[in-house]
């Protein structure tokens, strides 16, 4: 018996995935220029905080996912830092008043700037889209929750439109709350 299912030449799961991908490009095809966007969650900043370290987790200290830093050896998410040391930072967070992630910006390993992830809350799903410092949507991710507890969290890398993937994990909870 194999330890995981054998997927290649499986057209249902290849759909399965291009769905996936196309329904999240089209969520961030249909938002304003990333400057309006900047200026939005700036003006809706409650609080913000900073953290060092975390780059190979998407968002770092805040990563959605239950098991990317099991799953990726030697994946972290850094850890935050006392806001007096913002010039360290490796990600600045904006908050809002009511404590949803509106912003996340990380540090550029590959250049000068930081890279921006702008989230946006619909019922029960949470869409980041993320641009690169140059100012170029590179990736989205769309995260589901049901009764509050992660359900689905899935990512594309999609600088080139027609070479995107897609990282996907589907979760279940056992027990009670």
């Amino acid at each position: 018996m194999k330890p995981w299912p054998d997927f290649a030449g499986d057209g249902a799961l290849l759909a399965e995935f291009s769905a996936q991908i196309s329904s999240m490009l089209a969520f961030a095809d249909g938002l304003e220029p990333e400057t309006a966007l900047a200026a939005s969650r700036a003006a809706a900043t409650a609080e913000r905080r900073f953290a060092a370290g975390g780059h190979t987790a998407h968002r770092g200290f805040y990563c959605p996912s239950l098991v990317y830093d099991w799953v990726a050896d030697g994946a972290d998410r850094g850890r935050l830092l006392a806001n007096e040391k913002e010039e360290e930072a490796d990600f600045r967070y904006s908050f809002a008043a009511d404590g949803r992630l509106l912003l996340v910006e990380n540090r550029s390993f590959f250049g000068a700037g930081f890279g921006r992830e702008y989230l946006f809350y619909k019922e029960n799903q949470v869409y980041g889209v993320f641009y690169d410092s140059d100012g170029e949507r590179t990736a989205v991710s769309r995260e589901i929750y049901r009764d509050g507890k992660l359900e689905s969290y899935a990512r594309t890398l999609c600088h080139r439109r027609e070479e995107a993937d897609l990282y996907w994990e589907l979760c279940r909870h056992q027990g009670k709350s």
